[in-house]
Order: structure tokens, then C-alpha cells, then sequence
């Protein structure tokens, strides 16, 4: 080959080198570049859709728990203590609630949140009836308070339950505030609208008692609980001496009043309590674990009725003890 010819092949090598050169840096410097960046700009995207949805998530969550604040212990600590405690104490005995003792317990801060929460213990004596009314207004009041602890003991030859019971209240003290002028959309907007209705609670020294109540428990009415009250879930394990078996019936005399009105009454010796109780028909009998209805009354013996039984009658006789009383079927 001529001197000619070799200079046309390295010629064309070095076109072949510099467009192959050429090519790498283009996808080097320009499309590699272009290619990352059109990834990092979807992703960015992504990230801005993702956040606009948490924004939006956010602004529903504030509004759905605006109403919180409206169900806040005070935000004075001493408030928040002295404030429920007498409340408390007004619904324990409204309820009829006897002996009840309250007290409150440690007042806890959670910084991270800005919240606090306190518990008070409290021990009573009640029936089942007044224990059910209890806990139905407990619930239906509109305070930021639970009960986390509820302990139920019979007690001895009485229709009583001895209560010791945990509550824990809450103090919500972070509150949100918007602006509806500088809101960005509807959602914001509505958010800060709802946050507005909220704005003078928490109150800093009194209860929410002018908050409206929400419907918490499944029925309105506290009849819809009677049949709890009515069940005597604690009878059957009731333990000790058992009034009803040193009660006896002692008379059963006929009282003329000043009209001339004759009454017969039963008149019943309860030997535990050195008491003596009268009854006259469709009065209710509750001596230990014997609870029925007196429904008639003669010269030697006494017709009671348990649990609203049409079925079943008990003959209580003139000097017997009242577990002697027998059964006898009406059909």
C-alpha cells in the first residue's frame, strides 16, 4: 500500500474514532444529564402530590378532631383536679352512690404532645341499678374522661356491691388555630372554619358543662339498661350469713284507720339486724338474698311472689323463718 493509500486509512480511523468519541460524550455530558433529571423531576412530583394529599389528610384530621377541645379538662392544673373532683362527687351521689370516697391521684404532663392526664381512684357502695345509672351518665357527659379500672365485690348478706373504680381524665392543651382570610383552598379553608367554632375551649379553669353531648353509647335512654339492673348478676355468688334465713314472720294484723279503712299488713323479725319490718300487699320484700312481692296477706300465712313469676307462689307461715316459705304452682 502507498503512502497514499495509509494516509486514507488512518483519515478514516480517526473519523470513525471521533464520531464514536463524539457519541459517548453526547450521552455522557447531555442524555445521561437530561435523563436523571427528567427522574428527579418525576419523583419531585410524586413527592408534591404525596404531600398535597398528607396536607389535605391533615386539614380533615384537624377538622374531625376540632371538637375535642370542647371536651377538654381546664387547662389550670389545679382546676383540671379541684374542678372534676366535685363534680364527681355531685354524680356519685346523685346516682345514690353511699360512702363514696374520692381521691385525686398524680397530674401527668406529656410535653411531646402537650397534653396532660390525671387519675382519681374512687370507692362506693350501690346496688346494681344505681351502679348501671352511674356509669350511663358517666358516659353520656361530654368530658375527655374514662374509666380504666372497675372493680366489683359483693357484699356479705346485702344486695349491695362494694365499687372501686380508676378514672383518668384529659387536658388537651395544644390548640390549633387557622386563618379562614389566608386559607390556600376549600379544604383549608373549611378546616380553619371548624377550628373557629372551637376557639374559646380549651377553657383555662372551669368543666365543658355547657358542651353539648354526643352520642357515645349505643341507646339514648338509661331504660334501654334496666334489664342490667334487673339480672341480680352478683346473687348467686353472694357469701357469709344470709339475712333471709333468720327472718321470720311475726303477725300479720289488721290496722282500721279513722275512716274505717281496714289494712292488713305483714310484719317481719330480721334476726341478723334486730329490726322488724312491715309490708302490706304489693309492697317489695328485700331481706338478704330473698326478693319478692308481697301479693296476699291472710290470718296464718303470707303469698309472695319472686321475680315477677305468674307461674309460682311462695307461702310464707304465721312464726316460720322465711327459707322455710314453700313453693307452690299455680298451674
Amino acid at each position: 500500500m502507498g503512502n497514499l493509500g495509509k494516509i486514507c486509512v488512518l483519515l478514516t480511523a480517526l473519523s470513525v474514532g471521533a464520531a464514536g468519541g463524539a457519541y459517548a460524550f453526547y450521552k455522557k455530558a447531555y442524555q445521561k444529564p437530561r435523563a436523571e433529571i427528567a427522574q428527579q423531576k418525576a419523583q419531585l412530583e410524586t413527592y408534591i402530590e404525596t404531600c398535597k394529599k398528607n396536607g389535605e389528610n391533615f386539614d380533615r384530621t384537624a377538622a374531625n378532631y376540632a371538637p375535642v377541645y370542647a371536651l377538654s379538662m381546664p387547662t389550670n392544673r389545679q382546676s383540671a383536679g379541684v374542678e372534676y373532683q366535685i363534680w364527681l362527687e355531685q354524680m356519685l351521689e346523685f346516682c345514690n352512690l353511699s360512702e363514696p370516697m374520692t381521691k385525686a391521684g398524680r397530674y401527668v404532663s406529656n410535653r411531646a404532645n402537650n397534653t396532660a392526664t390525671q387519675e382519681f381512684s374512687v370507692q362506693a357502695q350501690c346496688s346494681t341499678a344505681d351502679l348501671t345509672q352511674f356509669l350511663f351518665e358517666f358516659y353520656w357527659t361530654p368530658f375527655l374522661h374514662r374509666i380504666t379500672a372497675l372493680d366489683l365485690k359483693p357484699i356479705e348478706s346485702s344486695d349491695l356491691l362494694d365499687v372501686r373504680m380508676t378514672i383518668q381524665t384529659m387536658t388537651v392543651g395544644y390548640k390549633e388555630r387557622r386563618d379562614p382570610a389566608t386559607a390556600a383552598n376549600e379544604t383549608e379553608k373549611a378546616t380553619a372554619e371548624t377550628l373557629a367554632k372551637f376557639a374559646a375551649y380549651p377553657k383555662a379553669d372551669k368543666l365543658p358543662l355547657d358542651t353539648t353531648p354526643t352520642r357515645v353509647l349505643a341507646s339514648g335512654p338509661l331504660a334501654a339498661y334496666q334489664p342490667f339492673a334487673d339480672t341480680e348478676l352478683f346473687r348467686a355468688v353472694r357469701t357469709g350469713i344470709d339475712a333471709a334465713d333468720f327472718t321470720r314472720l311475726t303477725a300479720t294484723p289488721e290496722v282500721t284507720d279513722e275512716k274505717g279503712n281496714t289494712t292488713r299488713f305483714s310484719r317481719w323479725y330480721v334476726g341478723t339486724e334486730d329490726r322488724t319490718i312491715t309490708l302490706k300487699v304489693g309492697e317489695r320484700m328485700r331481706i338478704g338474698s330473698f326478693d319478692a312481692e308481697v301479693v296476699e296477706i291472710l290470718d296464718d300465712f303470707v303469698l309472695l311472689r319472686q321475680n315477677g313469676d305468674d307461674e309460682r307462689l311462695w307461702v310464707a307461715l304465721l312464726g316460720g323463718n322465711l327459707n322455710e316459705a314453700s313453693a307452690v304452682n299455680l298451674y
